[in-house]
């Protein structure tokens, strides 16, 4: 399983790192070059999809992503995360809420045969 790929897709993955770029250029005067989603597809048959960015990142800019960009993968799986789970809250509260995401679908069932194992 690939966690972000799976979860969020090239494209809203893509997008975040070209975030933190745009960000880190703009506080440290710095001049990270952008994340292409093209080449970053080319390369998924053979990768993950975080392993193909970081590998574009530092092939582009001679650096680390996650140092350069000063994040974690836990982080930028939150950052990714953040919005579904306000979605998630709101399907909640108006009783409506069905998982979406795969580590959605995949926390319910864990969660239903726990519950089956239990009694």
């Amino acid at each position: 399983m690939d966690l972000e790929y799976d979860n969020f897709g090239t494209d809203a993955v893509v997008n975040k790192i070209n975030e933190y770029i745009k960000k880190t250029n703009e506080e440290t005067n710095s001049t990270f070059i952008r994340i292409a989603k093209t080449r970053i597809e080319k390369q998924l048959k053979d990768s993950a999809l975080m392993t193909a960015i970081e590998r574009e990142f530092g092939n582009k800019n001679q650096k680390d992503l996650y140092k350069s960009l000063r994040i974690s993968k836990p982080g930028l799986s939150k950052s990714l995360f953040e919005p579904r789970c306000r979605g998630i809250r709101k399907e909640i509260e108006a009783d409506k809420w069905q998982p979406k995401l795969p580590m959605e679908k995949l926390s319910v069932k864990i969660f239903e045969q726990n519950a089956r194992w239990r009694g």
